[in-house]
């Protein structure tokens, strides 16, 4: 821009970016372009077709940082700007080497054996049906076994282990030293008592099956919170009195078995 005779040009207060360097932009002082990684400005008007470098006409305003490249196995990078990520990328890391990017994930584990460790790493993904299993040291999903007991004999021991599942029916029985659900040895030979509506005591009752030799081997309230305190029962022949402390009403079942 030529000035009208007789008036001088004053510098401008502000700058304006005019972006990439254009050599067809005409541009006047104080205009700021973006060239070679740097930020210039003029300082001529009417300037055009003069390439940014240091001196009369442009001058360096501010350095701005390069794009940075990645490192490699045998040379390090050198710093700047990252390269902005492409659609896709927004889960990625930035690495190293200059590339958006997964990290890796680990290998898979190995499960011991016997005679070799194991080695870390992601373990299987459990099936559906594994939802209750446990992972186990060999490398699977499984749910812990105990062996089976074994019975014991009338010239060798048993083992431990886990006992048989009793079925229906076995609902009365105990299980043996053999290994096997049978019938309670004092299944016929217990006697049993019930005295209904308790709600006083000592009660003696007379009962012709009772011997002075039994004992009570067994009881049951059908209202057990009335029991303030120790109970007995004594027997004679023909009879047995119920001793202790009661404060309330409930039945009394009692069983009874001869002594040895």
């Amino acid at each position: 821009m030529v000035n009208p005779t007789g008036y001088t040009a004053l510098d401008l207060i502000g700058y304006t970016d005019k972006g990439a360097y254009s050599s067809s932009a005409t541009y006047v002082k104080n205009d700021l372009v973006h060239y070679n990684n740097k930020l210039w400005r003029c300082l001529i008007d009417d300037t055009s077709n003069v390439t940014p470098s240091e001196g009369v006409t442009w001058t360096i305003f501010v350095e701005e940082p390069g794009v940075m490249t990645g490192a490699t196995s045998g040379a390090a990078g050198t710093g700047g700007t990252i390269p902005a990520p492409a659609a896709g990328d927004q889960g990625k890391f930035f690495k190293g080497d200059g590339t958006w990017d997964n990290p890796p994930l680990p290998p898979d584990m190995t499960g011991a054996t016997s005679s070799a460790n194991g080695t870390h790493g992601l373990i299987p993904a459990p099936t559906i049906a594994d939802r209750n299993a446990f992972f186990k040291g060999d490398g699977s999903w499984s749910n812990p076994t105990a062996a089976p007991m074994t019975g014991a004999t009338a010239s060798a021991d048993g083992t431990g282990g886990s006992v048989p599942a009793p079925i229906m029916g076995d609902q009365n029985k105990v299980f043996s030293g053999a290994g096997t659900y049978i019938d309670s040895v004092l299944k016929d030979r217990a006697l049993e008592i019930t005295l209904s509506s308790v709600s006083s005591l000592p009660q003696t009752v007379s009962n012709a099956n009772v011997e002075s030799d039994m004992v009570v081997i067994k009881s049951y309230l059908s209202n057990p919170a009335v029991q303030t305190g120790e109970w007995s029962v004594s027997t004679s022949n023909g009879s047995f009195t119920v001793s202790g402390s009661i404060s309330g009403t409930t039945n009394i079942t009692l069983y009874f078995l001869k002594k040895r």
